[in-house]
């Protein structure tokens, strides 16, 4: 009897175990199945975003190299797990195309979204389709392990070249040119003036006056008195631009200042020009400093802040006197003996240097409808000639000194230019013939020959502004776009190329439609 009762409750156990692990083996599946069906329906758009980040990264990178297009069997790891992979990729879709990556398109979550739009946070790779995790990812647990060890964020885990492509190029769909103004010094000089101060040097050298305007195509370059700050030449230009573009002061919230010239080393020159134009204190200012490239460089900076809806309006301004170097530049080769001639080479691009002002008012749509539009730009560096022009302050001398190589300098740049401009063109949407108009950083009629040559423009096309400023640094780019808009040289529905080099070396294209 006790031994029926025994086998009686083993039976029952040996059920109630059966019944206890079909049930965990259902729930097991039925949770398998749910997260597959999840993960297919997440992984719907994020295999849309790697096939359109392939697409964009074979434009940009192989062709670019001369290597083929990578082939077919990249897949992601898990995409419904790493979702910031995937908001790195939407991230560089945003920035290169210039149009938010809607989540309702890509099927992701909105976690996904968030960091899409953060800035930066997210990774990607495309990996190999068949490999495992382990051979894959050394560092990281197998599958079904864990690992609290923390992967990379932000640009930790992007490749170099994509990296500086995503950083490199720049589209804009929501930004203005609202107005540009400028100020122009009260002092003309002339470089037969300049030639007649050097009559000791040209003696001693045998060198016949009228050179520097054949070499440079420099006519005339203007000078303020001495001790204008270039704050006060910028605060004019920007209050010009303010003045045209009908934009309040109170919507600028961003001001900067580009010129190579500057008050002193502390504060930032902006300081001044934000008291000067009496900016709401929620304007921020700052200093961006790069040589010629300064004023492309900040309508960039204010315009991505703007695309991003950081800002409704931001003021670029620069303000450059050439005075100072000049005068500098003539007594040191007045007081030259032991090689006059290397330093007249040297010191020939610090004469062809003039002075003013340029402003810019960026903003968004609706804030100037019917201005012009910034399309957006494309940078490219060559930072191994950072030694063919430098300038700083001399001891002893009353102003700063520079000395250039200057056909070096040209040579340089002029490839440098070769090497943007078919990405330029491609980013915009535009071929050679569809430029209407352009506006070139000027420094002298040899490099403006060259340059139109080699990117095979016609130089009708061109606004120039050498003859009678010379070369105004930072000022000479939007001095050409101010001049060549108020004179009607650029007309409506045109699209204009801005072309900036400079030393260092840099080099910038950005894109207008009026």
């Amino acid at each position: 009897m006790a031994g029926r009762r025994a086998e009686h409750q083993h039976r029952r156990a040996v059920d109630r175990h059966r019944r206890h692990a079909r049930r965990r083996r259902y729930r097991h599946e039925r949770a398998r199945l749910s997260h597959c069906a999840r993960a297919a329906r997440r992984s719907a758009g994020a295999v849309e975003l790697r096939r359109r980040e392939r697409e964009l990264l074979d434009r940009h990178g192989a062709r670019e190299r001369g290597q083929a297009a990578p082939a077919g069997g990249l897949a992601l790891r898990h995409p419904a797990r790493h979702a910031g992979r995937r908001a790195g990729a939407a991230l560089e879709l945003r920035r290169v195309h210039g149009a938010d990556v809607e989540r309702a398109q890509l099927g992701l979550p909105a976690r996904v979204a968030r960091l899409a739009r953060s800035a930066g946070q997210g990774r990607e790779r495309a990996e190999p389709a068949g490999r495992t995790d382990a051979a894959l990812r050394p560092d990281r647990a197998p599958r079904g392990g864990r690992d609290r060890r923390r992967e990379p964020v932000g640009d930790a885990g992007i490749e170099p070249d994509r990296l500086a492509l995503r950083r490199l190029i720049v589209r804009f769909q929501h930004v203005r040119l609202a107005a540009v103004g400028w100020d122009h010094a009260p002092r003309v000089v002339s470089s037969l003036e300049l030639e007649e101060r050097l009559a000791p040097l040209y003696r001693r050298l045998a060198l016949s006056a009228g050179r520097l305007e054949l070499m440079s195509g420099v006519r005339e370059r203007r000078f303020y008195p001495p001790g204008e700050r270039p704050s006060a030449i910028a605060a004019r230009a920007g209050a010009h631009a303010l003045a045209r573009s009908g934009v309040g002061r109170e919507r600028i919230g961003l001001l900067l200042h580009t010129s190579v010239c500057r008050d002193l080393l502390e504060p930032a020159s902006a300081a001044f020009v934000h008291r000067a134009l009496e900016l709401r204190p929620e304007c921020a200012f700052l200093d961006v400093s790069n040589a010629c490239l300064g004023f492309a460089n900040g309508l960039l900076i204010a315009a991505q802040q703007i695309e991003h809806g950081e800002l409704e309006a931001a003021l670029v301004v620069a303000g450059e006197d050439g005075g100072p170097l000049v005068e500098a530049t003539l007594a040191r080769l007045l007081a030259e003996t032991a090689n006059p001639r290397r330093a007249l080479k040297l010191a020939f691009a610090s004469l062809t240097i003039g002075a003013g002002g340029a402003a810019a008012v960026v903003c968004r749509d609706e804030l100037a409808p019917g201005t012009p539009r910034l399309l957006g730009g494309v940078m490219r560096s060559a930072s191994q000639h950072s030694g063919l022009c430098q300038g700083d302050h001399e001891p002893g001398l009353a102003g700063p000194l520079m000395e250039t190589e200057a056909e070096a300098l040209m040579n340089a740049g002029i490839e440098l230019a070769r090497e943007t401009f078919p990405r330029f063109l491609t980013e915009l949407g535009w071929s050679s013939a569809s430029i209407d108009r352009i506006a070139t950083h000027q420094v002298g009629t040899a490099q403006r020959r060259l340059l139109f040559e080699a990117l095979e423009l016609d130089p009708a096309r061109d606004y120039p502004t050498l003859a009678e400023h010379g070369n105004v640094g930072s000022v000479s780019l939007p001095l050409s776009v101010a001049l060549a808009l108020e004179s009607g040289f650029v007309g409506p529905d045109q699209q204009v190329a801005l072309l900036g080099i400079g030393s260092g070396l840099g080099c910038a294209m950005l894109g207008l439609r009026t």
